[in-house]
């Protein structure tokens, strides 16, 4: 829904031009595209996008609107699980952004970080991790990097790492990140419990059960506290804790903490309203 958001708010931009061209056309048919998706339609936006890819052809090398709509394209075969076509056509975008708009561009770059969560949901982690790089030198090389950002720039690099076994790119990272949302965000934010986890996962990867142990405590603490007992992210880190657990051979205190992740998903469930029953014909 984003990227639908984003080209309307190119149309508006581009209307007059549009009015010159066989972009009218194309600006008729992307609107299409919008209602269809947002009535839940997506092969139908499917179709009226590939029109408008078409007449995209027409335009200007260096005119966007095919990028877009290729950008566009991609994000509705994410959205029904065909990821190699996703994949496909978010590399023909990103060409096209750096070509019409240069690779430092903003709509370049945030193509190139779908392109690169496309990858990584496919599995495809060593075509992500070029784009990773690049996502993260644009974000420190610029004038006055926001802390936060620079963070999730950081972590999203080595998680990239991470899941090929480059631990000690990745535990650096993951180190820099951490320093950089304590300082964002204070030390007793979740998205700093986040960062502490994902670096014990890899300590106990490598075989390093204390520091992995302690780790996981600090996240649990974190969520506890920021969060409230009953969130689920409190869930999730008593059952990282707990693989911890086992692996240092507590087994007992390992069952207790899977056993209080499962009572508290349980009373979650039990919380939850029921679906309302679709009124019958």
């Amino acid at each position: 829904m984003k990227r639908a958001l984003l080209l309307l708010s190119f149309l508006c931009l581009t209307a007059p031009a549009l009015r010159a061209d066989s972009g009218a056309d194309w600006n008729a048919e992307v609107r299409a595209a919008v209602v269809d998706q947002r009535a839940g339609n997506l092969v139908g936006a499917e179709h009226v996008l590939l029109k408008a890819l078409f007449l995209a052809q027409g335009f200007d090398p260096n005119d966007p609107r095919a990028a877009y709509i290729l950008d566009y394209l991609g994000t509705l075969y994410e959205q029904q699980g065909r990821l190699s076509d996703a994949v496909a056509v978010f590399r023909r975008a990103l060409r096209g952004f750096d070509r019409s708009l240069g690779p430092h561009s903003d709509d370049a770059l945030a193509s190139a970080g779908r392109l690169a969560d496309a990858y990584e949901a496919s599995g495809q982690w060593a075509k992500s991790e070029p784009l990773r790089r690049r996502l993260l030198k644009e974000l420190a090389g610029s004038a006055d990097p926001d802390p936060a950002a620079l963070a999730q720039a950081q972590c999203d690099l080595a998680l990239c790492l991470d899941a090929q076994k480059k631990w000690d790119e990745a535990m650096d990272l993951y180190g820099q990140a951490l320093r950089g949302r304590i300082r964002a965000l204070g030390p007793d934010s979740p998205d700093v419990a986040e960062v502490l986890s994902d670096e014990g996962r890899v300590w106990l990867l490598r075989g390093k059960v204390s520091r992995a142990e302690a780790l996981m405590r600090r996240a649990l603490a974190i969520d506890q506290k920021a969060l409230g007992p009953d969130d689920p992210a409190v869930s999730d880190d008593l059952r990282r804790l707990a693989a911890v657990l086992k692996r240092a051979g507590k087994g007992a205190e390992a069952a207790r903490d899977l056993a209080r992740a499962a009572a508290l998903d349980k009373a979650r469930a039990a919380k939850a309203p029921e679906a309302t029953p679709e009124p019958g014909p």
